[in-house]
This record gives structure tokens, C-alpha cells and sequence, in this order.
């Protein structure tokens, strides 16, 4: 029954229900109770079950393992002891560290002619001993990726051999342009540092680069990519290149002679290298010209300056600037520590101010040989090297005097062989630089060696 009940709040309609309607629903709510109270478990869980989802499938649990039946697999050990060489280390420090006196030492090193080489260790080589007993069972020692020597005993004695493993060769391409330095531009390129100095060194004949080189000058070149096992090991040789210094193109091409004598030419077969290099110091900053009329920054006195001088580090390396034969090695009045070479009956270089002379009167050296280091011995302001070129005992402007001389050209059969041994490298270049070959990271493989062929063992 709907009855309509009036409030401050509003109409509001309420549902009335009669009192035995109330009555019955208690009735029925208590008789619900005292069944589900008298029933059984089973019955009730019944129905509990169809309410609820099914539980998921019982998992059987994982049977153990006695600890006894555990095992653990060994650990292995390295058994052999790898070693660094390091400055002042020497083998017989290094071999100490394993327990050998001296005597055993010696008798290791003395075994061969190949085991004495162990004894002219180089920084930074790695050297792996094994031990067995108290004594050497086998000893490695790796120059780099590619050279190793290795001495083995056996029995009471040792056996040596010496492994040169030979790389995968192939050629990459890179180019670039100088904005700032020649070094930054390498590396822009792609080169590492010593690939950009063996380019520096290919037109050092030509190019000074210390003087000459400005902004916008260019490079491009071909070069060996090595790789061992699939990988890339390092950079190799330059098989061709060209360098733009101020507007003028100069090329080169690496080219192996009949006798095995391996040097680099110019596209119409004429050979880069002169007699004299242009600068006895690798990118030295020239601080004082030849003259004649020069006041000296010590005794400041007018006095004739009669070489250049190139300023550099301590120790900054020294080469002779062409074959000869040293003919004075020691202290000079105020050159301090010099060195003086003669090339044949005509030339002769001076070096002064050394802070160490490495070569001594009568020895013959090569030119790019290393005789020196920078130093400011005798009256000097600063470290540099002075350096002298005579011309019949008489002292010239070095840098005007560079290029007196050149190697004999090749023979009309040799030009033949060049002709034809180098054709393919310019091409190569030429379609680099026109993009005909496509390049990858400046990485592209042209000419792979044999990936078949043996390490040489001697």
C-alpha cells in the first residue's frame, strides 16, 4: 500500500508493509538458519564450491636431493702467470717474481739463438710463464698480435720457435680536409695518430709542415686494414695517397722494386724520397731563420745565426736528415752537445744543443735515423735544436738546400712493371673520390690476402 505523507522537506512517498508480512519474512529467515546449522560439512562446502572459481591444479612437489648427491662443478685456475713489461723491468727481474735464481735464468736464456731474443724486452710486451716443479715448462712472450717467441722444455732441455702470424689484408679509403690541424683532420678521417704521421712522412720532401700547411689544404689515401680471426688489429701501410698544400696536388704510390726494396714514387715513376729531409724534428716550431745580421738572445751581440732553430720538448726525438757518416760526436764551444755528419764529399749537417747524443764518431746512420734528443746544452735560452747545412764546408739556408738531390730513376723495364703494378691503386683512388665505390665507416674491403694461408713458424 503507497500512502502520501506530507513533510517540511517535501512530498515524499514511503512504503507501508503490513504487519504480517514482517511476521512471515522472520519466519523464514530463522528456519534458513537452523537448516544450514543441522546440515552437513560436505553439503555446505558443496556449495561453497559452485560459488567460488576452481582452485587451480595441484602442483607435485619437487622430490630433494640428498646433499650428498649435490655437485659442484670445479673451479678452474689459471695456471700460468702472464706478466707486463714495464719500465725498468728486465726478464731476470720479471722471471724472479716466479721463484728461478739466477742460474736457472741464465740457462733458459742461453738454450738458443731465438731465446737470447728474450733478453731485448720492449715496453709494454706481454710475457706468460708456466711453472711446473719449480721449473719453466713453457714461456711466451708476445711482441704484439702478430709476433710471438715461445720456449718450451722438454726433457732437460729447451726448444724455441718463433711464430709471425699472417694478417688478412684489406683496403680502406679515407679523406679529409685541414681546418685546424693535420692530426684533428686524421682522426676525423678516421686515421690514428701514427697513420698521419707516415702520410706526413711520404711528403716531407715537398711539403714542410710546419711552415706550409694552411687552412683548407686536403689529403686522401688507400691504406692496409689488418685483421686476424675476423678482426680489425690496426692499421697498416699506405698503399697510395695524395696531399693539396696551397693549391697544388702531390701523389704518391708505394711500390716494390726488383731487388724487394720498397719505396714510395710519383705517378711518372720518380721516387719521393730525396736526400735531405726538410726538418731534422717532427713538427718543431721554427723559433730562429738563417741570417747573417741576427742579434743572439744570450750575448746580445750582432752575430751570424747560420741554421735554423726549432723549438721543441726535451727529448723531442732527432733524425739525420740524410745517409752518412758521423764524423763528430761530443761538446762544441757553445753548441754545447753536437753531432756532425757527412753526406759523401759534398754535404754536411750540424745538431746542437742536444740534451743526449745517441750515436757515435765513424758509425754510419740512415736517413730518418734517430741520433739525438732536444735538449739547451751550451748557450742556449730554451730547449731546440740547432742545425747547420753546409754545401763544401760553407754554411747555406738548410731549407733552400732541401731537395740537392734525388735517387736514380727507374729503368725503362722496371717503369714498365711500375706502370703496370700501380695502374689499379690511382683507379682505385679515382673512384673513391668520385663515389663510385660505395663506402662503409670509411672501411672498405677491396683486395683480401689468403684467409687460408699458415702462421710462419722459424
Amino acid at each position: 500500500m503507497l500512502t502520501k505523507e506530507t513533510h517540511n522537506t517535501g512530498n515524499v512517498w514511503t512504503h507501508h508493509f503490513p504487519r504480517h508480512h514482517l511476521l512471515a519474512a522472520c519466519g523464514i529467515s530463522l528456519a534458513a538458519t537452523l537448516l544450514l546449522s543441522v546440515l552437513p560439512d560436505s553439503v555446505v562446502a558443496y556449495r561453497v564450491q559452485e560459488l567460488e572459481p576452481s582452485p587451480a591444479p595441484a602442483v607435485t612437489p619437487a622430490i630433494e636431493t640428498p646433499a650428498a648427491e649435490i655437485t659442484t662443478a670445479p673451479v678452474e685456475i689459471d695456471p700460468w702467470l702472464h706478466l707486463t713489461v714495464r719500465k725498468g723491468d728486465t726478464l731476470s727481474s720479471l722471471l724472479q717474481k716466479t721463484g728461478l735464481d739466477t742460474n736457472a735464468i741464465h740457462e733458459l736464456t742461453n738454450s738458443s739463438k731465438d731465446a737470447q731474443k728474450l733478453a731485448s724486452l720492449n715496453l709494454g710486451d706481454e710475457l706468460d710463464v708456466l711453472m711446473k716443479d719449480g721449473a719453466v715448462q713453457e714461456l711466451r712472450l708476445r711482441r704484439s698480435k702478430l709476433d710471438s717467441l715461445s720456449v718450451t722444455r722438454t726433457g732437460d732441455k729447451y726448444e724455441s720457435k718463433q711464430v709471425t702470424l699472417i694478417p688478412e689484408v684489406r683496403y680502406s679509403y679515407a679523406a679529409g680536409t685541414i681546418d685546424s690541424s693535420l692530426f684533428l683532420a686524421g682522426q676525423k678521417a678516421g686515421l690514428n695518430d701514427r697513420m698521419t704521421l707516415k702520410l706526413a712522412d711520404i711528403f716531407a720532401y715537398d711539403v714542410d709542415f710546419l711552415q706550409d700547411i694552411q687552412q683548407g689544404d686536403s689529403f686522401a689515401l688507400l691504406y692496409e686494414e689488418l685483421y686476424l680471426d675476423g678482426q680489425s688489429i690496426g692499421q697498416g701501410n699506405i698503399v697510395s695517397a695524395e696531399f693539396t698544400n696551397q693549391g697544388k696536388t702531390y701523389r704518391a704510390v708505394q711500390y716494390t722494386n726488383k731487388n724487394g726494396t720498397t719505396s714510395y714514387y710519383t705517378p711518372d715513376g720518380n721516387i719521393m724520397r730525396k736526400q735531405f729531409l726538410r726538418t731534422p724534428v717532427d713538427f718543431a716550431k721554427v723559433t730562429s731563420y738563417f741570417s747573417l745580421n741576427r742579434k743572439h738572445p744570450i750575448l746580445h751581440k750582432i752575430r751570424a745565426h747560420k741554421g735554423i732553430d726549432y723549438g721543441a720538448p726535451t727529448g723531442t726525438p732527432i733524425r739525420a736528415a740524410g745517409d752518412g757518416t758521423v764524423v763528430f760526436a761530443g761538446v762544441r764551444n757553445g753548441f754545447g752537445n753536437v753531432v756532425m755528419i757527412q753526406h759523401g764529399g759534398v754535404y754536411t749537417t750540424l745538431y746542437g744543443h742536444m740534451s743526449k747524443i745517441g750515436v757515435k764518431k765513424g758509425a754510419r746512420v740512415n736517413q730518418g735515423q734517430v741520433i739525438g734528443a732536444v735538449g739547451m746544452t751550451g748557450l742556449a735560452s730554451g730547449p731546440h735544436l740547432h742545425y747547420e747545412f753546409h754545401v763544401n764546408g760553407t754554411a747555406v739556408n738548410p731549407l733552400a738546400n732541401m731537395n740537392v738531390a734525388m735517387a736514380e730513376p727507374l729503368s725503362k723495364t722496371e717503369k714498365a712493371n711500375f706502370d703496370k703494378t700501380t695502374a689499379a691503386l690511382f683507379s682505385q683512388m679515382k673512384e673513391f673520390a668520385a663515389g663510385t665505390i660505395p663506402q662503409k665507416s670509411q672501411q672498405v674491403a677491396l683486395g683480401d690476402t689468403d684467409k687460408n694461408r699458415e702462421p710462419q713458424i722459424r
